[in-house]
């Protein structure tokens, strides 16, 4: 099953992404071919927070995958929210 995991910076995320990111990128790279999509979510002055898919068993799975984001324990993200999704159009549909 496929999640959509979008992730909100907090008020001091744009000054604690740039530490964060080598172990942030290290970890989702880490998870190969289970993670579908991942990018920053673009504000007018630079990145708001990120949006990943995620392919997972299940949704506790999912919320394990957010959970051990490097941003999260860095305190990037301030919200996430996990979604239960399914591809109908595009390049992904079957």
């Amino acid at each position: 099953m496929l999640f959509l995991i979008q992730c909100f910076d907090g008020a001091s995320g744009g000054t604690l992404r740039p530490g964060a990111r080598p172990d942030h990128l290290a970890y989702l790279e880490s998870r190969g071919a289970q993670l579908k999509l991942a990018g920053p979510l673009l504000g007018d002055e630079g990145p708001i927070g990120s949006v990943f898919i995620l392919e997972a068993e299940h949704l506790a799975a999912a919320n394990a995958f957010a959970d051990a984001d490097p941003y999260l324990a860095a305190g990037v993200f301030e919200r996430r929210e996990v979604t239960p999704m399914r591809v109908s159009l595009g390049a992904w549909a079957g």
